[in-house]
C-alpha cells in the first residue's frame, strides 16, 4: 500500500512557500483528479503568499533591530571611552594613590595580581548550526546571540577529508546567513568569529559540517 510523503520537516521556508505554490498550479490544472476535496488552489496559493508576507515583515523588522543595535553599541563604545578617558586623567592627578581611585569608584589592581578576566569582545561564538538552503549550493548558517558583537566573519573549508584549506566565505552582519555559491554534493565545514569594534575579533567557532544540497 501506498502513502503520500510529505518531508514537511525537512523544507526551508521557502521551500515550503514553493511547494505550496507547485500543488496550488498542480490541482488547478488537474482539477478532475482529486473530486469532492475542501482544499482549493487559491487556498494553497494564499497560504504561500502569507509566507512570502510574513519573510517580508521579518527581513524589515531584522534590519530595524540591526540598527537599533548599531545605535546601542555606538552608545556602549562611546561610554567605554569615556571611563578610559577618565581613567587615564584620576591616576596621574591621585599621584597614583590607590586608595584615592578607590573613592572615586575605581578598582585598583595591585603589583602581581593576575590581569582581570577576559571580556565580552574576546567571547568565541556558540550554538553554530546549518541547515539546508533554499536553493541548490546554498546552507543556511545559524549562531547564537551575542553581546555587542558587530558581524560574524564567515570561513568555509571545500576538503573536509584532507588538509584544511579555509576560505574566506563572507562577512555577515545577522543570523540566520545563508551561504551561497557552494558546490552540490560536496561536504562542507563552516566556522564563523565574532567581530567587534575597534577591530577586535572573538576566537574561531566550533566547526559544523553537511553537505550541500
Amino acid at each position: 500500500m501506498s502513502d503520500i510523503v510529505l518531508n514537511l520537516r525537512n523544507l526551508s521556508d521557502l521551500e515550503l512557500q514553493a511547494k505550496l505554490r507547485s500543488l496550488a498550479k498542480a490541482l488547478a490544472d488537474n482539477p478532475t483528479a482529486a473530486p469532492d476535496i475542501n482544499t482549493t488552489a487559491a487556498a494553497l496559493t494564499a497560504a504561500a503568499e502569507l509566507i512570502q508576507s510574513r519573510l517580508n515583515a521579518q527581513s524589515v523588522a531584522q534590519a530595524a533591530a540591526e540598527a537599533a543595535t548599531d545605535a546601542k553599541d555606538g552608545a556602549v563604545d562611546a561610554g567605554e571611552e569615556l571611563i578610559k578617558d577618565y581613567a587615564a586623567e584620576v591616576w596621574p592627578a591621585t599621584f597614583k594613590d590607590p586608595a584615592k581611585c578607590v573613592l572615586l569608584g575605581f578598582d585598583v589592581r595591585g603589583a602581581g595580581s593576575p590581569p582581570p578576566p577576559p571580556g565580552p569582545n574576546e567571547g568565541q561564538i556558540t550554538g553554530l548550526t546549518l541547515d539546508f538552503g533554499p536553493s541548490p549550493g546554498q546552507l543556511v548558517m545559524r549562531v547564537d546571540p551575542q553581546r555587542r558583537r558587530r558581524s560574524i566573519e564567515i570561513q568555509v573549508n571545500l576538503t573536509p577529508n584532507a588538509a584544511p584549506t579555509w576560505q574566506h566565505h563572507a562577512v555577515s552582519s545577522s543570523s540566520p546567513y545563508t551561504l551561497t555559491g557552494l558546490p552540490s554534493g560536496s561536504l562542507v565545514q563552516v566556522r564563523a568569529r565574532a567581530n567587534f569594534s575597534r577591530g577586535q575579533n572573538g576566537p574561531w567557532s566550533d566547526i559544523a559540517e553537511l553537505r550541500v544540497p
